[in-house]
């Protein structure tokens, strides 16, 4: 039954008061409802902002994307070297504050000891390219009929003030130097002139990998014959033996001891005619000799162990899922660097944190210098190649990797004058505009040079379809 106003209008005052306890409860309740959103909503961006907070540390974490953008590469690495090398402090500097700051402790309290003097640090750079391979347009180039000599100097004058530069500068020769033995020959079985060990040692290079696919193409004794060139232009060896034993070569380079190992996946069948006997004159790419030799290797001492790998697919871009496996397991194992060869053509790069500290893969350097060209097989990739340049730091601590450097490469094969073949390495950095050789080559020459660098660097950095 509905009432009437004046009913509504004369109830009594406590009525009233009773409407208004009733809205002074809703006020409480709104009031707490608020309090409970504003949690929950504190709570929710609580949640979101760890969120975010998780995938920007996993994001920054990454130390492989990161460290490979970091990776210097033409001229603005040598700018961000230098930066890097002007910002270490300077021996004398560190020496002159450590006085003044041991001077003023004395004058403010005798009872404060003096501060720990700074890790000594020592550093060396380390250049590495790929296969050496010599051809017969090659060795005939280098014939000088009057002389009845070969002379291969000429092709590396481009890059020897680099080469010669580094403390020590690495290559993969392949092939054999017997000339006293066998008649010179080329592909299939390549047997170069002692000349062309000379030509290495005078352009720099300090120790040659001897592990590949034609290391046995003049047999055992070619392999001793190669191995006593080498040693007699000054350079050492490493991945073949004259006698059985470890072929680690261990080179003391500014105080840091570096590690020189080289295994190979093929030796073309060779293999088969070693008796069991010989069989310690190669390297085979058996994993469990490697993760014992990498072991030893840092158990004899070695800060830094190096691995020259020949293995992969000729002519391919794209490294092999055994090559990946492989790599990865040198570097669990102790490896630092990682050097790919074989395939002829560059192929990715890569860089892997363990233990805190940065290893780097190169899956194939391709050609450091070869007759493997386009006019020739048809296949422009194999004229580049690739000069790695690598800054290695020790502290009284530890020894890391410091800066890598990539430097494109590319054969040049031409007439001089007097219209003879002549060959050269170039490094494709000098070609570039304001580069120091950019106008020494006719145009045609230029735009293979530039379009070979431009590849070169995509293929390098994983970019290249």
């Amino acid at each position: 039954m509905r009432e009437s106003k004046s009913n509504r209008d004369s109830r009594p005052r406590s009525g009233r008061r009773s409407r208004r306890k009733k809205y002074k409860v809703n006020k409480i309740r709104l009031f707490t409802s608020l309090l409970i959103m504003v949690l929950v909503l504190w709570g929710s961006v609580k949640v979101v902002s760890g969120a975010v907070g998780f995938v920007t540390t996993a994001l920054g974490g990454n130390r492989v994307q990161k460290q490979l953008e970091e990776i210097s590469i033409d001229e603005e690495s040598t700018e961000t070297k230098t930066e890097k090398t002007e910002s270490l402090p300077d021996e004398k500097s560190e020496e002159k504050t450590t006085s003044v700051s041991t001077e003023q402790k004395k004058d403010q309290t005798e009872e404060k000891t003096n501060p720990p003097a700074p890790a000594e640090s020592k550093t060396a750079t380390i250049l590495a390219t790929g296969d050496i391979l010599y051809h017969f347009g090659m060795i005939d180039a280098g014939y000088n009929a009057q002389a009845d000599s070969y002379d291969f100097r000429s092709h590396y004058d481009k890059v020897r003030e680099m080469v010669a530069g580094a403390d020590l500068a690495l290559a993969n020769f392949e092939g054999t130097m017997a000339q006293d033995l066998y008649p010179l020959a080329a592909y299939p079985l390549f047997n170069a002139p002692n000349a062309v060990a000379t030509a290495l040692a005078d352009a720099g290079f300090d120790a040659l990998c001897t592990a590949n696919n034609h290391c046995l193409d003049s047999g055992t004794d070619g392999i001793a014959a190669t191995i006593d060139a080498i040693e007699a232009n000054g350079m050492g060896y490493f991945g073949t033996k004259k006698t059985p034993g470890n072929s680690l070569l261990v080179k003391d380079v500014n105080g840091i001891k570096i590690g020189l190992l080289a295994y190979s996946s093929y030796f073309n069948g060779l293999e088969e005619n070693l008796s069991e006997e010989e069989g310690y004159v190669i390297s085979p790419m058996d994993m469990e000799t490697i993760e014992s030799d990498i072991k030893n290797a840092k158990a004899e001492g070695c800060d830094l162990v190096v691995v020259y790998a020949h293995w992969g697919v000729e002519y391919e871009f794209a490294p092999t899922e055994d090559q990946r496996n492989m790599a990865h397991n040198m570097i669990e194992w102790g490896c630092d660097i990682v050097l790919g060869s074989h395939p002829h053509v560059l192929q990715e790069t890569e860089i892997v944190e363990k233990n805190g500290r940065d290893r780097f893969i190169i899956y194939s350097m391709g050609n450091g210098i070869s007759n493997q060209r386009e006019e020739t097989i048809g296949n422009k990739y194999t004229e580049t190649g690739v000069l790695l340049r690598f800054t290695v730091r020790k502290t009284d601590d530890e020894t890391i990797l410091e800066q890598v450097e990539m430097y494109p490469t590319w054969v040049n094969s031409f007439l001089d004058e007097q219209g003879s073949r002549r060959f050269e390495l170039l490094n494709t950095q000098d070609f570039v505009e304001g580069g120091s050789l950019r106008d020494t080559v006719p145009e045609h020459t230029l735009n293979r040079i530039i379009d070979a660098r431009t590849y070169g660097l995509q293929i390098l950095k994983g970019e290249f379809n």
